[in-house]
């Protein structure tokens, strides 16, 4: 499926789901006779504050629901019952259903003295939340033998915070194929998309995670997207072990950290050049942070701190606007997507705090549940569609890897064993050469075959196993010629961070060719191998006791000549350097390269065969 598609039917939904509720709500009617056949509303109440667990006698007084506390019992903490009496034409013989969009704290409903939600669990008196009801609407099936002939009474118990939106909507009677769907709906939207956006949030933040893992990349996306998980959970109608005053905290700090990081990555991805704007952006953001704590430690946090946020808000549609300019100029329909599905999030924000200011109904439904879903879906298509991007791309460069690998193989075998077998064939095809000669061009095949075996076993960063191999295969024939080598490795040895088989061929080929060289010409008695860590480098250095030779033709040797020149080559190849000092008293070559090598590709192949060894 396209993304164009895919964002069609999302914002298709959106407004199917938008115009049904709407239309949902516009249905309900008011009627202070109750016909079982069609749905009422009950907006006749009567109201008493009273902690009393049943409904006390005296001080009823006569409210119109919805019953808003901040309007109507300003500073009124603490529970009150509400008193709905109402008569049926008849008493009906199918169950009928009671309907409440909102309720906010905690309420249980009684009808006729029989309770009709246990279960409910108020908040404690240290301050702990009970159950979590505010953003769940209600929906009771009522059983047909609770009714009776003449008036029938509706108590409600509620709980409710002065620091805290409380109240009561109008409740709605009547059957349950009316009301079930009504309910449905907005069940679906205040708790059902909630659930799937925190799904869709924990989907996409997996998918960020691997992708950026990968990438090596900032963690920003993870932190705006844990801190969305966050506020995702505080939503859901889940029992919290924590005051209502705190979840209102977490909420505010969990969507101010959520909404900077979005707005930095958002910032960047636009492409923007505006320097006023990220340091205003951090600016804001702790401000806002700050002042919300201190009205968390004075005690003085209500849902109405998060009016204290307006300029963080406002602020977040700049980046929207600034992501459509770089949709705009690019032409890019991801953009676009992504920007136009924020300022609709960002609207029905809008709409939450404007419900917080008294400004529009009480119960009205608060959008923002259901503005963040299109978001929340387009970046999971988006995420999704990078990580298969990205997925490709590692078969690709894996499959890529793979050839360059083989290529090189097959190109050390043809420069090193390939060229000791050209010789040995050569030497055989000779009638006047000596039988330790064809041996010695062998036996060098051999080892260089063996080295190429050994690069590849790289584990860990670790050349010890490497050069301890080397040892094995060098040490008999050292001591069949007479020749002590004496093995001085620093302990413990030190990694080779990034090292490779590429790397680690060049370096046994320049530490073989510096014996072979010994061997060959110095006529010496003990070679020394040294490697330990100096710095930041790694040095090996190789000496023998004989004869030693002219620095200057070393000098032209490594202007013109194989095997010297080949050593420097590829310790150029490691980033690193050979030096070779030579006097009457012996040799000593030595091998400097940094402790942290490079990719693979930055080795220089080895082109070089040392006099036929390598």
């Amino acid at each position: 499926m396209s993304l164009s598609r895919f964002v069609f039917l999302i914002f298709f939904g959106f407004a199917v789901v938008v115009c049904v509720s709407a239309a949902n709500r516009a249905c309900a009617e008011t009627n202070d006779t109750i016909d079982p056949s069609r749905a009422v509303t009950l907006h006749d109440a009567s109201f008493v504050m009273s902690d009393s667990p049943t409904p006390p006698p005296t001080g009823w007084q006569a409210v119109t629901l919805p019953d808003v506390w901040r309007i109507r019992h300003p500073g009124q903490s603490g529970f009150a019952w509400y008193r709905i009496a109402f008569n049926p034409r008849s008493v009906p013989t199918q169950p009928l259903a009671l309907y409440v969009p909102h309720v906010s704290l905690v309420a249980t409903f009684w009808l006729n003295g029989s309770l009709l939600n246990p279960g409910v669990v108020f908040d404690r008196s240290d301050g702990r939340m009970g159950t979590q009801m505010s953003e769940t609407p209600i929906y009771l099936v009522l059983p047909s033998g609770l009714f009776h002939t003449g008036e029938n009474v509706l108590d409600i118990r509620l709980q409710g915070d002065r620091r805290i939106r409380s109240g009561l909507s109008a409740p709605m009677l009547g059957s349950t194929v009316d009301l079930e769907p009504r309910w449905a709906w907005r069940n679906a939207l205040q708790v059902t998309v909630p659930n799937v956006v925190l799904v869709v949030v924990v989907s996409a933040l997996c998918f960020v995670v691997v992708h950026l893992q990968r990438k090596g990349g900032a963690h920003l996306i993870q932190l705006g997207m844990l801190a969305g998980i966050g506020t995702a959970i505080l939503y859901l109608a889940v029992k919290l072990p924590m005051g209502r005053e705190t979840e209102q905290l977490l909420r505010i700090v969990a969507n101010i950290v959520e909404h900077w990081a979005l707005v930095v990555i958002g910032y960047r991805m636009s492409g923007a050049r505006q320097k006023w704007f990220p340091p205003l952006w951090h600016t804001v953001t702790v401000l806002t942070t700050i002042v919300v704590f201190w009205y968390a430690a004075t005690d003085t946090i209500t849902d109405r701190t998060w009016l204290l946020t307006w300029p963080h808000l406002l602020l977040r549609f700049v980046v929207v606007y600034l992501l459509l300019q770089r949709a705009w100029r690019d032409r890019s329909f991801k953009l676009a997507v992504i920007a136009i599905t924020s300022g609709i999030w960002l609207l029905s924000l809008v709409q939450s705090y404007v419900l917080l200011t008294e400004a529009m109904p009480w119960d009205q439904f608060r959008s923002s549940s259901l503005g963040i879903a299109p978001f929340c879906a387009v970046m999971l298509f988006v995420f999704a569609e990078q990580f298969i991007l990205d997925r490709q791309q590692a078969a690709l460069a894996q499959q890529h890897a793979i050839t360059s690998e083989r290529s090189r193989i097959l190109q050390d075998m043809h420069d090193g064993m390939g060229a000791h077998l050209v010789a040995a064939l050569h030497l055989a095809r000779r009638g006047d050469v000596a039988r330790h000669e064809l041996i010695d061009s062998i036996e060098a095949s051999l080892h260089d075959l063996r080295s190429i075996i050994d690069s590849l076993d790289v584990a860990d960063d670790d050349l010890l196993p490497l050069l301890a191999n080397l040892r094995f295969r060098v040490e008999p024939r050292l001591n069949a010629l007479g020749i002590a080598l004496a093995w001085d490795i620093a302990t413990p040895f030190p990694e080779l961070t990034g090292l490779t088989p590429q790397t680690a061929l060049s370096v046994l080929r320049i530490v073989q060719e510096s014996i072979n060289n010994i061997i060959q010409h110095a006529q010496a008695r003990v070679i020394r191998l040294v490697a330990q860590a100096e710095g930041s480098t790694l040095c090996i250095r190789i000496s023998d006791d004989g004869c030693g030779f002219d620095a200057s033709n070393a000098s032209r040797a490594r202007n013109g000549g194989h095997g010297l020149a080949g050593m420097h080559a590829r310790a150029e190849g490691l980033k690193g350097s050979v030096r070779i000092l030579s006097g009457t008293e012996g040799t000593t070559v030595e091998l400097r390269i940094p402790l942290m090598q490079g990719s693979a590709g930055d080795a220089t192949p080895d082109r070089f065969v040392a006099n036929g060894t390598a």
